[in-house]
């Protein structure tokens, strides 16, 4: 008969010891046809243990496939155990794709604990992308926490830009202590531009204190231009 006799022995004794029999005969007949005898054989003798046996055969078979076994069974172990296994099979199926598997994983993670998901996610994605993602993720993080979002997302956005992003920043986090935002807007902008800046700055400053902002405006815009500091004297 050849080699098939060794399996068909084993099988007929081992039934004769209990269910063993089975997976012995598979195991020996398959190991015949290449490398899926221990899938075979592993799910056999598991499905006496119960469901982990899915896992197992789905994770020896598609080893032989390639690294894609390991996502299948980590899936199919976790989903046993809960949720969690969504987030492990993401995580192994893109990990073998490139590095988008950390953000899959960790949003469909995160997702589970609350809204907090989808910042780790943009911000995971789009570090890929470039500097945008601190952004996006203080911004989504922030926002969670109040108005506060918009003045990070403004501020880490525009400093991939340049300077701008100082102004930006001062202007939306202050616009929300009240109105000394315009003057720091003025401000930071301004001094961007050059000296002009400070005027700017004193003068809406002061204006919110009263009349006194004009004299402060004209006396550092002239001293600017030259012979114009008498205006305060």
């Amino acid at each position: 008969m050849g080699d098939f006799g060794e399996a068909v022995f084993l099988f007929t004794l081992n039934s004769r010891m209990g269910g063993f029999g089975e997976g012995v005969f598979l195991f020996t007949l398959n190991s015949r046809m290449g490398g899926f005898g221990e899938a075979v054989f592993l799910f056999t003798l598991n499905r006496r243990m119960g469901s982990f046996s899915e896992a197992v055969f789905l994770f020896t078979l598609n080893s032989r496939m390639g690294g894609f076994g390991e996502g299948v069974f980590l899936f199919t172990l976790n989903i046993r155990m809960g949720d969690f296994g969504e987030a492990v099979f993401l995580f192994t199926l893109n990990s073998r794709m490139g590095s988008f598997s950390e953000a899959v994983f960790l949003f469909t993670l995160n997702s589970r604990m609350g809204g907090f998901g989808e910042a780790v996610f943009l911000f995971t994605l789009n570090s890929r992308m470039g500097g945008f993602g601190e952004a996006v993720f203080l911004f989504t993080l922030n926002s969670r926490m109040g108005g506060f979002g918009e003045a990070v997302f403004l501020f880490t956005l525009n400093s991939r830009m340049g300077g701008f992003s100082e102004a930006v920043f001062s202007f939306t986090l202050n616009s929300r202590m009240g109105g000394f935002g315009e003057a720091v807007f003025s401000f930071t902008l301004n001094s961007r531009m050059g000296g002009f800046g400070e005027a700017v700055f004193l003068f809406t400053l002061n204006s919110r204190m009263g009349g006194f902002g004009e004299a402060v405006f004209s006396f550092t815009l002239n001293s600017r231009m030259g012979g114009g500091e008498e205006l305060t004297g």
